[in-house]
């Protein structure tokens, strides 16, 4: 089906007499748009009124033998692991162990943050989970399955091979520079202070009492039957990439996980779970908040959310809280950017507004695709 065909359909149910897009109606959409760009299987969770009313997994997980995507697929979910990983790190927060406007720095023993000509002071829990505190690398490319994977305090240092070292690049508090690698900090910190490995503090105090029965920040082989394979934008097969900088990009988890963690969210909001915790609702800086992007909408609405993008793993997640709406978006291509756009934008019609997010297209898709294989190739990755 021709993009015109497809975006024609996406505003004949918008504006049909119908006062709601059918499910039916809706997994239409999506197969047409993931024929449109050729994304191997998606899975998409919606959520309604608070509740999750729709969860459907389309196209193959695995091209080859032609296994469907289902509900229960697992995907990487790479920068999506940030706000989950946020709320553990506020949990800390809330039990009064760490404070918001603390230097990180006190929280940590088996690493120390460099030296710079801004102190230490400034670079705080705040700053950091909202990317203010000037740190860097911005991003992490992952490992091959079959390398050994460097320590943590090696992906601190800079000094296993492919790792990048966290760095001073910003005067904290001075402008929103986004860093995975500040909650690689966070994530050291955490197994500093708490004495436990951020897997199993997560697992145990996150993603277990909530119900995210099919997420984890440590990849178990076990897992490989349920795990999609992820593709190139030639629809290469590419490795597993492995993450020591879980809390910045390591999530393992479905799109019905996702809607969970969506619905949590939404308590948290409504301050019905968690009091103290709403906090991660408003920007500190450039949009950004206690790990979650923060948009104010044209009409005053809240849309908040993450995107993830890993190699061969593209991802999205938003939430409006004033309406109890979200939406999550899972896909196993480097084509998937241009699909969850397109398939946002039309949610977020479907939600009344006209603000519309942007990706790259598809001929810079390919462009991007050619500037990570030059780079790896000088890492030998």
């Amino acid at each position: 089906m021709t993009r015109f065909l497809i975006f024609f359909l996406m505003f004949f149910l918008i504006f049909s007499l119908s006062e709601k897009v059918s499910a039916e109606d809706f997994s239409l959409i999506i197969e047409n748009l993931r024929n449109e760009y050729r994304v191997p299987g998606v899975a998409v969770a919606l959520v309604e009124e608070g509740e999750i009313t729709f969860i459907q997994g389309l196209g193959y997980k695995d091209l080859q033998g032609e296994e469907p995507v289902t509900p229960d697929t697992v995907f990487q979910v790479a920068s999506i692991s940030k706000p989950v990983a946020a709320i553990g790190f506020m949990l800390l927060v809330q039990e009064g162990k760490w404070s918001l406007d603390s230097p990180v720095q006190n929280y940590l023993q088996s690493w120390e943050l460099p030296e710079n000509e801004y102190g230490l002071a400034g670079i705080t829990l705040r700053r950091v989970l909202s990317h203010t505190a000037g740190l860097g690398p911005g991003g992490y490319i992952g490992y091959r399955s079959e390398q050994e994977k460097p320590e943590l305090i090696e992906a601190l240092e800079g000094t296993a091979k492919g790792s990048r070292g966290v760095k001073i690049v910003g005067k904290p508090g001075e402008e929103f520079r986004y860093a995975g690698g500040g909650y690689t900090v966070l994530e050291m910190a955490l197994q500093d202070s708490t004495g436990r490995d951020f897997g199993e503090f997560m697992k145990a105090e996150v993603l277990d009492p909530l119900g995210m029965q099919s997420s984890t920040y440590d990849w178990d082989a076990n897992m490989g039957s349920r795990l999609a394979t992820p593709y190139s934008v030639y629809d290469g097969v590419l490795t597993n990439y492995l993450f020591t900088e879980r809390a910045a990009a390591g999530l393992y988890s479905t799109a019905g996980d996702l809607a969970i963690f969506l619905k949590y969210l939404l308590d948290i909001y409504e301050q019905k779970t968690d009091p103290g915790l709403e906090g991660i609702f408003y920007p500190v800086g450039d949009g950004y908040g206690l790990g979650l992007q923060v948009i104010e909408l044209p009409d005053g609405r809240t849309l908040v959310g993450h995107g993830g993008s890993n190699r061969g793993w593209k991802a999205n997640m938003l939430l409006i809280p004033e309406d109890a709406a979200g939406i999550v978006i899972l896909t196993n291509s480097d084509r998937g950017l241009p699909f969850f756009r397109d398939l946002t934008n039309y949610w977020l019609v479907l939600q009344g507004t006209d603000y519309e997010i942007s990706t790259p297209g598809r001929v810079m898709m390919y462009f991007i695709d050619l500037y990570q294989r030059i780079g790896l190739w000088f890492l030998r990755l």
